[in-house]
């Protein structure tokens, strides 16, 4: 279930678009993978994004995930909910937003996951400032939240990423955050990124308590 003014986009281009003053809210049952953003919400199939801007948005995704639930991943983006499969991304900015992810959440203050499958997914020039970003779990679950990205999975690469002034909240037993990522795993490259944030994190367990 995909919430935004572009649900899913499969090999497509989209330039030059800007969402403001908009409040956007996906409530999905338990069950199913819950996905929000201000302007492309998931990518598939060497999508390209370029020159995109989110200003004074309220993104939410309610989807609330119990422990039974293995597969409801809640993905929130300032302006790309899910960059994938080869996606190239470019010149994104993200300003002044509220993102608010409870249940098995990945929020980034632009772009909520990158990477995911075997394609390279290169993203580039990406702006977060003055965003409020929280992924909230009160279950044994991840609560992933990134100043710029959620997570940074896969074949992907970050390059030339700015944080400024965003506060930054996860809170969750299994809670990651970060000024710049919140979480990162297997095969990535990140290069050039700056960051000046207040960053929160609330972990009760201490292999995923945050630094």
């Amino acid at each position: 279930y995909y919430s935004g003014l572009f649900g899913l986009l499969y090999g497509g281009t989209v330039k030059g678009v800007t969402v403001e003053n908009s409040v956007i809210i996906n409530n999905r049952p338990a069950e199913v993978q819950s996905q929000a953003a201000a302007v492309v919400v998931n990518g598939l199939n060497s999508s390209k994004y370029e020159n995109l801007s989110s200003r004074n948005n309220i993104i939410i995704a309610k989807n609330t995930v119990t422990p039974s639930v293995s597969n409801a991943l809640v993905i929130l983006g300032g302006v790309v909910g899910h960059a994938n499969e080869g996606a190239t991304v470019h010149n994104l900015a993200s300003l002044n937003n509220r993102i608010f992810g409870p249940g098995d959440s990945c929020a980034g203050g632009v772009i909520g996951r990158i990477g995911g499958s075997s394609l390279l997914t290169v993203c580039s020039s990406l702006y977060s400032g003055n965003n409020t970003i929280v992924a909230t779990n009160t279950y044994d679950l991840n609560a992933m939240s990134g100043g710029v990205v959620g997570a940074l999975i896969g074949e992907s690469q970050l390059n030339n990423a700015y944080s400024y002034s965003n506060s930054i909240i996860a809170s969750s037993s299994k809670a990651f955050r970060g000024a710049i990522i919140g979480d990162i795993y297997n095969a990535v490259s990140v290069n050039n990124v700056y960051a000046n944030d207040t960053c929160s994190c609330s972990a009760t367990d201490d292999y995923h308590a945050c630094s």
